[in-house]
């Protein structure tokens, strides 16, 4: 999978903001120099045509004799052709840029519904999805539609898909079978709860044993036209029994702007890149851009400073983690866990290197029965993982081999001081969870286990930030190296070592090349 992240925004009923959300988001995204394709899946009801910095791109595209109009008309070119058409050069508009942040811009292109015309909505009308799918091939038009917009394209950072309502073929495939994440926009109001909890019960069902190397698909949960006055007992009742019933909190609420009933302006564009005096609704607008740039599995370490290091009288430091400091980092993302077993097998299967390259990832073979890697080669050349040990964190890794996965995934592995601020907050604690040592929140040698434990298994033992297990199970590869050679730098303690080790600022260093039953990794993105 390439860099580029499909997002559908989906609404079980219409009337909740949902295509101008998806405006804004994509506007604020090229203002951060990203580039951006909007496809307006909703083909009943275009929405995308409607918006004003949109409207003149579309048109101009759907006016021009030597383009061949929207998403629909590529659908019918591949059900006459069996070929996937060039979206870029005849379906999508010009780019459309945006003046970035700092002299950085960005661009939007839009794949509009189609023409619109009345030989539009006849074929839209005669159109069988079901047999598109069972009997032209329709299946291999979506299931390559990510690769050809990533390729014609050239990697854009985002591909917005606005879907239809309801629970629909069409939904579903927006939902289910091209995103990395959905946007799930709903009212409060019994008929959108209900509709909107089923929508994400099909989404995390279907995604749990998803195929081709795409991760669980991520959902934002997101109440529109929310009233913001706090006095209004009804809102605080109604967000309660939303998350009942989602079994999560909402993430984001919209507030109700009257004037956007009226028109589809893009407030985000209007604003600019004047940071002063932002209105609600675009404060709002930007938390969204933030919710779904957030990556899976992952939380974000927010900007400013923290206590690293130890202090001088702490006699059980070592003189490399002296004097302890104050360091200020921007925001970053961490692993909310250490990289399991599944994982790493899943990202060996997926880039299938040579033996040779495998060896100096990690070692399989040997070991006694507490210390063997729990991946093996089979003799087809599949990797799999020993029963049982599923979600354990992945061992006898190299640090080239975690730097390769975190390459692979779009990461990299943390700094030094990102690490640590990640375990232990900013207040200078000695462990993730305060001063004094307790082996019922970590697995170290205090604990008898002699091997690692599933990752989480200590949820009492959690940073501030909420990432597991730093505080032993297993010892953690950085980009850091000590100065005195060219060792890297390993933090966290393991299942091995005692209390001493597993302190937030102890380091270890080992060269690169070596590996351990007790060395994993996490990986870090920046924001």
């Amino acid at each position: 999978m390439g860099k580029t992240r499909f997002v559908t925004f989906y609404s079980y009923k219409g009337g909740v903001g949902r295509t101008l959300a998806l405006a804004n988001v994509a506007w604020k995204a090229a203002q951060y120099g990203e580039r951006v394709v909007v496809i307006d899946f909703d083909l009943e009801a275009p929405g995308i045509r409607t918006i004003l910095p949109f409207r003149d791109p579309i048109e101009t595209l759907l006016n021009d004799k030597n383009r061949k109009g929207g998403f629909f008309e590529a659908v019918l070119y591949f059900q006459q052709q069996r070929l996937i058409p060039s979206l870029r050069e005849l379906y999508a508009t010009d780019p459309i840029p945006v003046s970035g942040y700092g002299g950085k811009d960005g661009e939007i292109f839009i794949v509009p519904a189609g023409r619109e015309d009345a030989r539009y909505k006849q074929k839209l009308q005669e159109f069988n999805w079901s047999v598109f799918f069972e009997k032209e091939q329709g299946w291999e038009f979506f299931h390559n539609l990510r690769q050809a917009v990533e390729f014609q394209f050239e990697e854009p950072d985002w591909v917005l898909i606005d879907s239809r309502t309801g629970l629909t073929d069409i939904g579903g495939i927006c939902t289910l079978l091209l995103p990395d994440k959905v946007v799930l926009m709903t009212g409060l109001n019994e008929q959108n709860l209900k509709g909107c909890k089923a929508v994400m019960d099909d989404i995390n069902g279907y995604s749990r044993n998803r195929k081709g190397g795409l991760a669980k698909i991520d959902v934002v949960l997101v109440a529109s036209h929310v009233p913001e006055a706090e006095e209004l007992d009804k809102r605080g009742e109604r967000l309660k029994l939303a998350k009942e019933r989602f079994g999560q909190k909402i993430d984001l609420t919209l507030p109700y702007v009257p004037i956007l009933s009226l028109e589809e302006r893009v407030l985000v564009q209007e604003h600019g890149l004047n940071p002063e005096n932002l209105p609600s609704i675009i404060r709002k607008y930007t938390e969204l851009y933030s919710l779904i740039s957030r990556p899976f599995d992952m939380v974000k370490v927010p900007a400013g400073p923290f206590l690293a290091g130890s202090r001088e009288d702490d006699k059980t430091a070592r003189d490399n983690e002296k004097p302890q400091r104050p360091i200020d980092l921007p925001d970053f993302y961490m692993d909310i866990h250490p990289v399991t077993n599944a994982r790493y097998c899943e990202f060996l299967n997926q880039t299938r290197p040579d033996p040779g390259v495998v060896r100096l990832w990690i070692r399989l073979e040997g070991g006694t029965t507490e210390e063997k890697s729990r991946i093996a080669r089979s003799e087809d050349g599949e990797y799999l993982v020993e029963k049982g040990f599923e979600t354990h964190p992945v061992i006898h890794v190299t640090w080239s081999g975690a730097n390769a996965y975190a390459q692979r995934a779009g990461k990299r592995l943390p700094a030094e001081y990102e690490w640590e601020k990640a375990a232990r907050g900013g207040d200078g604690r000695i462990y993730p969870w305060g001063n004094e040592f307790d082996s019922a929140r970590c697995n170290t040698e205090e604990g008898g286990r002699k091997g690692t434990t599933t990752i989480g298994f200590f949820p009492e033992g959690n940073s501030p930030y909420g990432c597991t297990d730093m505080a032993g199970n297993v010892w953690e590869w950085t980009a850091g190296s000590l100065d005195e050679d060219e060792k890297r730098v390993l933090r966290g303690g393991s299942w091995n070592f005692n209390r001493r080790f597993c302190r937030c600022a102890f380091r270890k260093s080992e060269l690169h090349f070596n590996t351990g039953p007790d060395m994993g990794f996490r990986c870090a993105k920046s924001f």
